[in-house]
């Protein structure tokens, strides 16, 4: 993002390597900068795909 507005960036190159990053470490780390202030958060997320949900959908 720059003044709000989101930047052009290779979307498929994106996927790819974020892809080949959890396939290769089985996690991805993602640090985002934003603004010069003290806050901080933080998020964890897991696979959600459709074979995954499926996948635990049919032992719970």
């Amino acid at each position: 993002m720059d003044g709000g507005q989101p930047l052009q960036f290779d979307r498929a190159a994106a996927s790819s390597y974020l892809r080949k990053a959890g396939e290769e470490h089985g996690t991805v780390e993602i640090r985002i900068s934003v603004g010069d202030g003290p806050g901080e958060g933080k998020a964890w997320s897991c696979d959600l795909s459709y074979d995954y949900v499926k996948i635990n959908a049919e032992y719970t």
